[in-house]
């Protein structure tokens, strides 16, 4: 994308209160930026990886000493990261001397929860990749004291602007929606507050509100369950429940039809009575489609 000098010098007046030299220095780094871009600059001399959900700075140490199948035998075996040997298979390295083991012997880095390694160190990118704290390796574990990824710009950005098309697609279904029935509907089943902070039944405009919000947050739940028929059958069992149609009390861990109506089927735990209903009528035997024709003949 073409950038001026005059819009990038704009740019820089309008949001730099720091002076000419401040001023200067980010005018000479935005134009190096500018013309790498310009120039496709893509030369790549290290991979880079960093450490999961850890709020520690500082260095932390992962040992250079793994457990992995053996990937011709699949043999647990044992690999050492040593410096001055080319194998960090164990078994290759039975000739060396325990001092020179010992004196040698390497230690993944992280410095600020960053590993930088150089291309050219390729036992210790053939350890890393294979290694049981690398959440990317085929032999990864949770047991492992640290884990860490491969940090890789173009595919974090790539997944960044999937899940924002994502949220966006979402949004625009939600706000797209004029049928506020199917609104309801599907907020019930998200299990979406449809009153305000006070107890107040929410508006179309506060429902539409609220149902957009909660797209936004989880779109690859709603967007997977906005035409599920588990919504329609969760509604119905739910207003049923809630309009006393259905009786949970006449006998214990059952459920019958309300003021003496006939047996719909046993409730082995009460706390879950709603979730054994909306599976029994979504089941396909002679049970479940009676209950679920009895459903939409009683509940409106």
């Amino acid at each position: 994308m073409a950038t001026t000098l005059r819009n990038t010098q704009s740019a820089l007046a309008d949001g730099n209160p720091g002076g000419p030299a401040i001023e200067s220095e980010q005018l000479a780094s935005s134009m190096a930026v500018l013309a790498s871009q310009q120039a496709g600059i893509t030369a790549k001399t290290h991979r880079v990886f960093k450490l999961v959900n850890t709020k520690r700075n500082g260095r932390v140490h992962i040992s250079g000493i793994d457990d992995v199948p053996d990937p011709v035998t699949k043999k647990l075996t044992r690999i050492v990261l040593l410096n001055g040997f080319e194998s960090i298979w164990q078994k290759d390295q039975k000739d060396l001397s325990p001092e020179f083991v010992k004196m040698n012997q390497r230690s993944l880095t992280f410095e600020n929860k960053i590993l930088s390694i150089p291309l050219w160190d390729t036992q210790a990118l053939e350890f890393i990749d294979i290694c049981r704290s690398n959440i990317k390796s085929p032999n990864k574990t949770k047991a492992a004291k640290h884990q860490f990824f491969e940090w890789d710009p173009e595919e974090m950005q790539k997944e960044q602007l999937k899940k924002r098309r994502a949220k966006l697609d979402a949004i625009k279904m939600a706000l797209n929606e004029t049928d506020m029935v199917k609104v309801r509907k599907h907020c019930s089943f998200l299990g979406i507050p449809m009153t305000d902070q006070l107890g107040f039944p929410l508006t179309d405009d506060g429902l539409s509100d609220v149902y957009a919000l909660h797209a936004e947050q989880n779109p690859d739940r709603f967007t997977e369950t906005i035409t599920s028929p588990l919504i329609n059958v969760s509604w119905l069992v739910k207003k049923a429940i809630i309009d006393a149609k259905i009786d949970l009390g006449r006998q214990p861990n059952t459920a019958c039809w309300s003021n003496g109506g006939g047996f719909i089927c046993k409730v082995p735990d009460p706390a879950k009575a709603t979730e054994y209903l909306i599976e029994l009528a979504m089941l396909h035997t002679d049970e479940g489609k009676q209950f679920l024709m009895q459903l939409q003949e009683n509940v409106r």
